[in-house]
């Protein structure tokens, strides 16, 4: 059975390595951190990555995922890599703040640097089941809105968009979902939806930064329901907003002509 005083050296020698072991990886985060500020990112990889090596529990082995990911993400734009050492930040970091503060760059980057949706979605609702403020949250039902919006899964991107209309307080934002909710019934082929919302926003929004593109999708809209009478006056509502638009004028002289050939007052 070994002695107490020589158990006693023993967790002395190991207290002492640990010691050193961490002043070490403190003195190597230093110096990746000054080799990044020269420009020098492989070296400053290499660093973090001993610091990993060395203790991959540890506080430092926390701050060199994180630098790694930051040196790909804001200086060499390989968002993939990026990505992958953020995740890596995310399982070891204790502190549930800074997690969840790394998540949102991590889903931002999924979203719109590597324009993986699904993915995307998966990442933002992890966010959202971590109770963020109720105005952030409704951020993030945007961003999965948006995502789903993105791929064409329109019913779930309508139904994302409603959960935050009305309570979002940016006037820009609660405008764009109300195009978008519009757009997304255009998209679909259910143009009796997209005339019905298109006209509520352009109610709404008569200065509104999409107005034009809504008149112009009303008047598509009833001539794809081959309603020629209600697109010809629909297309003519464009002409009034821009009448310098030739394709536009091109458009009412056929349905004009069509019309007439059908003998249907225009």
């Amino acid at each position: 059975m070994m002695k107490k005083p020589k158990l006693k050296y023993l967790i002395f020698l190991f207290l002492i390595f640990l010691s050193c072991s961490l002043s070490e990886n403190k003195r190597r985060i230093a110096n990746a951190e000054k080799l990044v500020s020269e420009q020098k990112y492989a070296e400053a990889i290499a660093l973090y990555e001993e610091v990993v090596r060395s203790n991959p529990q540890s506080k430092y082995a926390h701050s060199a995922y994180y630098g790694i990911a930051n040196i790909h993400q804001w200086f060499l734009h390989d968002y993939d890599k990026a990505v992958l050492f953020y995740k890596k930040y995310i399982e070891v970091v204790g502190d549930f703040k800074k997690m969840v503060s790394v998540q949102k760059v991590l889903a931002h980057l999924i979203h719109y640097k590597l324009g993986k949706y699904d993915e995307a979605i998966i990442e933002y609702q992890k966010i959202l089941d971590a109770n963020p403020p109720f105005e952030e949250g409704l951020k993030f039902h945007l961003e999965i809105a948006d995502c789903y919006f993105a791929l064409r899964t329109y019913s779930q991107a309508r139904a994302e968009y409603f959960k935050v209309l009305g309570f979002l307080k940016e006037p820009i934002l609660t405008e764009r979902i109300y195009y978008q909710m519009a757009t997304s019934y255009y998209l679909e082929g259910l143009y009796g939806g997209a005339v019905r919302e298109y006209n509520k926003y352009v109610s709404l929004y008569p200065d509104g930064t999409y107005y034009e593109e809504a008149l112009m999708n009303i008047a598509k809209s009833y001539e794809s329901q081959d309603d020629m009478i209600k697109a010809l006056e629909s297309y003519q509502n464009v002409l009034k907003e821009n009448p310098r638009l030739t394709l536009v004028k091109m458009k009412v002289l056929y349905l004009k002509k069509r019309l007439l050939a059908k003998g249907l007052r225009q």
